[in-house]
């Protein structure tokens, strides 16, 4: 199920929410010049790091910099809490509470791909 259209669609709107909401709060934190670099910095290394970590039998591309399954649920699971928390610091904790909902659900729908980096099991593409 986590190779299907709709949850890898889902899955890429919620990476995109990520990184809207890290950078709209990175814009909220600083003042002048800084509020903008930080709208810029926050998301672009969120991004990179999404980017660059990767489990190598993850079917895509291969990974810059090889992590184990573990490692790379850690980072995805950090990835989201930042932007879930950066909401509740936005004065939007039903916005955030909303965001941890859908993770949680495309998450629980994507079982297979969990406990195949949980296990370090190559990931299988099925369509």
């Amino acid at each position: 199920m986590s190779n299907h259209w709709l949850n890898l669609t889902i899955r890429f709107l919620l990476e995109l929410t990520a990184l809207f909401v890290v950078g709209y709060w990175g814009f909220s934190q600083g003042e002048d010049f800084s509020k903008y670099a930080m709208a810029v910095f926050l998301p672009v290394i969120m991004a990179v790091s999404w980017a660059v970590f990767r489990y190598p039998n993850d079917p895509k591309r291969n990974p810059v910099i090889p992590v184990s399954g573990k490692f790379r649920l850690v980072l995805e699971f950090v990835f989201f809490a930042v932007a879930v928390l950066a909401l509740y610091d936005l004065g939007h904790p039903g916005r955030g509470a909303d965001l941890a909902f859908v993770v949680l659900l495309h998450y629980g729908f994507s079982y297979d791909r969990v406990l195949a980096l949980f296990r370090e099991q190559p990931i299988k593409l099925k369509y």
